[in-house]
């Protein structure tokens, strides 16, 4: 391992820091732009992984559909176990979003107009309510 490497993932250095924040605030677009720009070998190999997804998108559609009826049929240990983990993970992201829309749907019944046609002030009522004297504009 060269120097250089050994510093881009060593906690506590600036390249890390950088590193790790780019990867967590930003959107996986402009991650990628970001990454075109700084990491040639990983832009490289984000785009292979992007054109083997792209050739394998009927067997992934397939297996996954194959999976979905029928969770006991086995292909590998690796897809079996990769598969119980998405669909573990795409459940609770619906039970999640399940329960948003539920809450969203009870504030509305709690609240039905309050918040949504509360009045709007202008900037000449909160300069009044604070005394705030007019500029001359």
């Amino acid at each position: 391992m060269s120097q250089e490497k050994s510093e881009d993932i060593r906690p506590g250095t600036n390249t890390f820091i950088d590193k790790i924040t780019m990867e967590l605030l930003l959107n996986k677009t402009h991650y990628q732009k970001y990454l075109s720009k700084t990491d040639s070998k990983k832009h490289a190999e984000y785009q292979e992984y992007l054109r083997k997804l792209s050739k394998f998108h009927g067997s992934i559609l397939g297996i996954t559909e194959s999976l979905l009826n029928n969770p006991k049929k086995t292909y590998t240990n690796e897809v079996g176990d990769a598969f119980d983990d998405y669909m573990h993970t795409l459940i609770k992201y619906l039970e999640i979003e399940e329960a948003n829309r539920d809450f969203d749907q009870d504030e509305d019944a709690l609240f039905p107009e309050t918040i949504s046609r509360a009045p709007e002030i202008s900037e000449r009522d909160i300069n009044s309510f604070f005394h705030i004297p007019r500029s001359n504009k």
